[in-house]
């Protein structure tokens, strides 16, 4: 089951909507004065169109470098036509308006089920915008900055979620319930963080990875190892003097089967006790995988005198995992 979005007929009322709370605007070269409605609707179809395009290469989880989205409802979803505004987001928790919080939206589930969760966003235009915008003859300037604002905050909070979970409706792909919790140590058991450690000892402590893959069996064939960028420039040194290879090349080298490498700063602090930690899966869609049924779907504007907000509305649920012991984590590093 998926969600369908007439998109014409959520402009054809938006444009009834803004009838009379927006003046018309008389245009260069042009007579007579232009709809100021018309106006409003082209310059939001043209941010909106912006904002669905954007990636954001900071957050992979959210921008699909790290796991594949499915768009359907995952089992259980008893309605989505029906579904009630549960509470107001903190201070701060929508795009540009921090004092005018946009709602958080929760389907009904069944109690066995997953949640779903609402990531709201929203950006502003002010009256002052759309005239200007208009007789500066629709460039994309304005659609532009807008967009990749809004796109920016979204990628965050869709990425947080998919990363470490959301409290109280699922776990994140990081502390994936059956997932393997590795704690980095050197071979002779003793522990190291890796921003002191020496190269030989950064490449020992991947003997607990290297074991945890061999104890696993099938479960642990990893594909993807997930970095924090705070280690970047430990993984790039070389392991002895006069040694033409780095720590990362060593990596690359023993670790065949892992054919994406991708640095992320999120894992500087995601660790068991908040240090740095890695991360290692396999991301195939049939073993990992989240759903995201309805993805920045706009909502009526909502317009404060000369302020006009125009919010969207997310639901992802997930990630879902088919092998847990297919996820790794290694901490202490």
């Amino acid at each position: 089951m998926s969600i369908h979005f007439d998109e014409e007929q959520f402009y054809a009322r938006q444009r009834e909507r803004m009838k009379g709370k927006i003046d018309s605007i008389e245009l260069p070269g042009i007579a007579g004065r232009k709809d100021g409605a018309v106006i409003f609707e082209r310059l939001v179809r043209a941010t909106n169109a912006t904002l669905h395009e954007y990636a954001y290469r900071q957050t992979p989880w959210a921008s699909e470098v790290l796991i594949t989205p499915d768009t359907s409802l995952p089992a259980g979803t008893s309605s989505v036509d029906e579904y009630s505004v549960k509470d107001i987001d903190a201070s701060g928790d929508g795009f540009a308006s921090e004092d005018a919080p946009m709602p958080k939206v929760d389907v009904g589930l069944e109690a066995e089920n997953v949640r779903l969760h609402s990531v709201p966003v929203a950006y502003e235009l002010t009256m002052g915008e759309v005239e200007r915008w208009a007789l500066q003859g629709f460039g994309d300037g304005l659609p532009n900055r807008k967009a990749a604002a809004a796109a920016r905050y979204w990628h965050r909070k869709v990425d947080a979620a998919i990363r470490s979970g959301v409290t109280g409706k699922f776990r994140g792909v990081l502390n994936y319930q059956g997932s393997l919790q590795l704690v980095a140590g050197t071979a002779t058991g003793t522990t190291a963080s890796w921003s002191t450690a020496t190269p030989d000892q950064i490449v020992d402590s991947w003997s607990a990875v290297r074991q945890a893959i061999d104890d696993a069996g099938d479960d642990l064939s990893p594909n993807t190892c997930v970095m924090p960028t705070s280690l970047r420039s430990r993984l790039k040194m070389q392991r002895s003097i006069g040694s033409d290879k780095t720590v990362e090349m060593w990596l690359r080298e023993n670790f065949p089967e892992v054919d994406l490498w991708v640095w992320d700063r999120n894992m500087n602090t995601a660790g068991l006790s908040g240090d740095a930690c890695m991360l290692l899966y396999d991301r195939s869609p049939e073993t990992l995988w989240f759903h995201m049924p309805m993805r920045m779907q706009p909502l009526p504007e909502f317009v404060k005198h000369t302020l006009i907000e125009q919010g969207f509305r997310t639901w992802l649920s997930g990630p879902f995992c088919a092998r847990p012991r297919s996820i790794a984590r290694l901490s202490g590093i």
